[in-house]
């Protein structure tokens, strides 16, 4: 009985360290903008507002984004750089590397219509 303290002890250490984990961060994608306040103009990426956007970060499941809907990549470990993926109506439109280092958290990525742009900012900054 004595002999299985230390292998439950073992046990115990590894649950603890994979409860544990590493830090983990989102990035939140806002709706593309629209309506008379939005301001649309011709730019390369040909979007408009009927445009359909897909979102990748690393070998995650693309996400859609339209003027009425969005979503959340969570779990993204802080370390290290995380690959961004954007399409637009089914075709490659931009790719970027990123991390958290220096950063919040939590990050947005929005689009910027004017400028045909995608930016990742701060979501605390956002906020203010």
């Amino acid at each position: 009985m004595y002999r299985l303290a230390p292998a439950i002890i073992s046990l115990f250490a590894v649950v603890l360290t994979v409860y544990a984990g590493e830090p983990l961060g989102e990035v939140r994608l806002q709706t593309i903008p629209f309506g008379p306040s939005s301001n649309w103009r011709a730019t390369d990426s040909g979007a408009t507002e009927r445009s359909k956007f897909s979102v990748q970060i690393d070998n995650r499941s693309a996400i859609n984004v339209t003027t009425n809907r969005a979503g959340v990549f969570a779990n993204l470990p802080l370390a290290g750089e995380h690959v961004v993926k954007i399409k637009v109506d089914g075709k490659p439109l931009n790719s970027f590397r990123f991390s958290f280092e220096g950063r919040s958290d939590h990050l947005i990525l929005q689009y910027n219509e004017f400028y045909g742009k995608w930016s990742l900012s701060d979501a605390k900054a956002e906020q203010k």
